[in-house]
């Protein structure tokens, strides 16, 4: 069942000790490593992050006194990646390594803009995303996506005025999308590659790209067309802007936005932002081939083809877009609830809405958390682990969503038996986790949050003196739908001696809510007076402000601009 490809270049890059020394030229680097840990590297890469569609067989064949500097840099930022799956990785060389390749190909920006350059900027942007270090990440993906938004504009390299994109300008220009979906939906960001700025033509599916066929004449109704195992980049196209237009609309505020208690806002209503949104999210699902869709098909079928990790991703953007949806209107510690009924923290919305559909709704946030949990094992069962930050993001949240229903039963309808398999599914998947945080460091953080999350989950178990609202717990209601990023501008706090003053409590919740030009609800700043004694605030209260961040990177905000405690 093991992907051969994958499995030959680990074995390839495990038995090279190339990485036992800090690259420092870039001819020697690449004099130094073999073509087979280069294919291997590349056949790696390929299986791990489908969504950069833009490597090909001929990087397969190239020939070394051809190469430019650049394009060595491409290859050798593909190896650095590949090592971090090897037995022999080192953190602190391969850091240093990918920290030259930044060095170097940063100084290639005023030699003009190529195809190339954008490929490595958008690679050094997946390795800063992977290490949490969200400014550098958002950084070299706007440089990648300007770049080809201005070679789209003036036309690359390869193209006459009268020409076409080539398919690996487009798969280039959509890989630029795809990174901008995956790291500016977070709050006070602003995407750099809007959907109205992509006016090229959806990439073929991989035969043709890998065989160079002509491209078939989609139907006259493209809403006719169903999508298979070859469309995985449209699948994964189509698929990253609904998770990030969901993600977006929760980071942003979700239900807590103006207007949303509304009734036509109410998300069992088909005219709510809510309903629009599952409304896509399904409607991409019904275009999928059946042979796409997990668990009526199983993991090992593609396991055989080679295809076991992007047919996983596919589905993964799936069940935690459907989460991260569900999660919105499931009250934060449903202590003395008996069964779902809406909100029960403000802002309360202005209509019931039916039984039916809480339930259902909490039965589809845990089917969610369930299908990512067997998803990810049966990926590690078949020998094709996906071990990338955006399947630690996936495990993150199918973790903290199970204890949440190990500590809540009677609130999820759970038997005893099924209380013990969300504790074992939680732990199972924290175990993946786990294995992820070892090749990228960003999961370590989650594995925190988890730890915490866990420890307040088995205080509301025990019945110990808890506040009840998620409001009260800003950085870990962050947390849960915010990946936790460093190396950006933020605020920080050093723990104090002795207890937080009323004053310093309204300062505090007013940034760790993160809605300073906002203003700040004081309804909530009774927590840290009556908490005053806690043991709570001294044991876990400072632990939890650690996470307050704004994971998806950089706000856009000025307000902090020259401050001089922003680290």
């Amino acid at each position: 069942m093991v992907n051969p490809l994958v499995q030959a270049a680990e074995r390839v890059v495990s038995q090279t000790d190339i990485f036992g020394d800090v690259w420092q030229d870039i001819n020697q680097a690449f004099e130094q490593t073999s073509r087979a840990q280069v294919i291997s590297a590349i056949n790696l890469f390929r299986a791990q992050f489908p969504e950069f569609g833009f490597l090909h067989p001929d990087d397969l064949e190239y020939c070394e006194d051809e190469l430019s500097i650049v394009q060595k840099l491409r290859l050798l930022v593909v190896v650095a990646v590949s090592h971090r799956y090897a037995d022999s990785y080192t953190a602190d060389i391969n850091n240093k390594n990918i920290l030259f390749i930044a060095n170097e190909v940063q100084k290639k920006l005023t030699s003009g803009p190529s195809l190339a350059l954008v490929q490595t900027f958008l690679i050094l942007s997946l390795c800063n995303w992977g290490d949490g270090d969200g400014f550098n990440a958002w950084m070299h993906c706007g440089i990648a996506t300007r770049m080809a938004q201005g070679l789209l504009s003036t036309g690359f390299a390869s193209c006459g005025k009268k020409e076409t994109l080539s398919e690996l300008e487009k798969r280039t220009l959509w890989t630029c999308f795809k990174m901008d979906r995956l790291l500016s939906c977070g709050k006070r960001r602003q995407a750099m590659f809007p959907d109205g700025d992509t006016h090229f033509s959806l990439p073929v599916n991989d035969t043709q790209f890998l065989f160079g066929q002509s491209p078939q004449t989609a139907p006259v109704d493209d809403s006719l067309r169903s999508y298979g195992p070859d469309d995985h980049l449209v699948l994964l196209i189509q698929g990253l802007r609904i998770w990030s237009r969901v993600h977006t609309w929760i980071a942003e505020g979700g239900r807590r936005q103006p207007g949303m208690t509304e009734p036509e806002q109410c998300p069992f209503n088909e005219t709510s932002d809510w309903s629009k949104m599952r409304q896509a999210l399904i409607k991409w699902r019904e275009s999928q081939d059946a042979l796409m869709k997990y668990p009526a098909t199983k993991v090992s079928v593609h396991a055989q083809r080679g295809q076991a990790e992007r047919f996983g991703y596919i589905n993964l953007v799936y069940y935690v877009s459907l989460l991260f949806l569900c999660r919105e209107f499931i009250p934060f510690s449903p202590v003395d609830e008996v069964k779902p009924r809406g909100p029960i923290e403000p802002p309360l919305l202005k209509a019931r809405g039916p039984d039916s559909f809480w339930l259902q709704n909490v039965f589809d946030l845990y089917d969610a958390a369930s299908q990512i949990s067997s998803l990810l094992s049966d990926l590690e069962h078949v020998g094709c682990p996906l071990r990338t930050p955006f399947s630690g993001l996936c495990a993150f949240s199918s973790t903290l969503w199970s204890i949440y229903g190990a500590a809540f039963p009677n609130f999820m309808g759970f038997t005893p038996s099924q209380t013990s398999d969300a504790d074992a599914q939680a732990e199972r998947t924290m175990a993946v986790l786990v294995r992820i945080g070892k090749v990228w460091r960003l999961a370590e953080e989650w594995i925190d949050v988890l730890n915490t999350a866990k420890s307040i989950m088995t205080r509301f178990s025990e019945g110990r003196r808890i506040k009840r609202s998620r409001y009260d717990y800003p950085e870990l209601e962050d947390s849960i739908h915010l990946a936790p990023l460093q190396g950006m501008p933020r605020q920080t706090f050093d723990k104090p001696a002795g207890l937080v003053s009323a004053d310093d409590g309204s300062k505090l919740h007013q940034l760790v809510a993160g809605d300073a030009e906002q203003g700040v609800d004081t309804d909530g700043l009774g927590f840290l007076e009556e908490t005053s004694g806690n043991e709570f605030v001294g044991e876990d209260w400072w632990r939890l402000l650690s996470f307050c961040d704004d994971p998806h990177l950089l706000s856009t905000s000025m307000d902090n601009m020259g401050d001089e405690n922003v680290a």
